[in-house]
């Protein structure tokens, strides 16, 4: 399923890493992909940005596919806590119990996403010819690339011998990030499934 929309996502990625060439190959500059640098902050407001609007469109009333939206916020929002560091901010005890790196966190988002899943269930009906017609959307294909880019990205984490592996993860956690963005935009501009 081609799309036009691919050449300039992809070209845009492209852009991206060319504009990291220079800083990072040939001064070396690893403060652009270090923990808290550049690249992830960027992921860090894509990430916000990206659960906003996916709950702004679980919100309309009209929508079909309002838990989808719902997961892929929860989703987004819990990929977010993952990339800040909250204990790091001057911020009341509780956000940094809920937000922090620990079982607060952990227990907030595993009530989340159990509580998607059980209205999953109770509506599964109404979910499952869904699933599919999302899945094969141009959205829903954005969402499984974003999937892809991820799951490279952790392979660079962990290649520590292959030189700028870090660099190489940031980029394709902030390119699969990116695409989570492109789709919520997308479905933003959608009424329904």
């Amino acid at each position: 399923m081609f799309n036009k929309y691919y050449l300039y996502i992809y070209g845009f990625f492209i852009g991206i890493f060319a504009l990291f060439i220079y800083p990072v190959f040939i001064t070396n500059h690893p403060k652009l992909y270090d923990e808290n640098g550049l690249i992830e902050n960027l992921q860090a407001l894509t990430l916000i940005l990206t659960s906003m609007l996916f709950l702004l469109n679980a919100l309309k009333k009209n929508r079909n596919d309002r838990l989808f939206m719902l997961f892929f916020a929860w989703l987004t929002f819990s990929f977010f806590l993952r990339e800040v560091d909250v204990e790091d901010f001057d911020l009341p005890s509780i956000i940094i119990f809920l937000g922090g790196h620990g079982v607060g966190r952990n227990t907030m988002l595993a009530l989340g996403f159990l509580t998607i899943i059980f209205f999953y269930i109770k509506e599964r009906k109404l979910y499952n010819p869904l699933i599919k017609k999302f899945a094969l959307s141009f959205e829903g294909v954005l969402i499984i690339q974003s999937a892809i880019f991820l799951v490279c990205s952790d392979f660079f984490e962990k290649s520590h011998s292959l030189a700028y592996h870090q660099f190489y993860e940031e980029l394709f956690e902030l390119y699969g990030y990116l695409l989570l963005l492109i789709a919520a935009l997308l479905l933003r501009k959608k009424q329904t499934l």
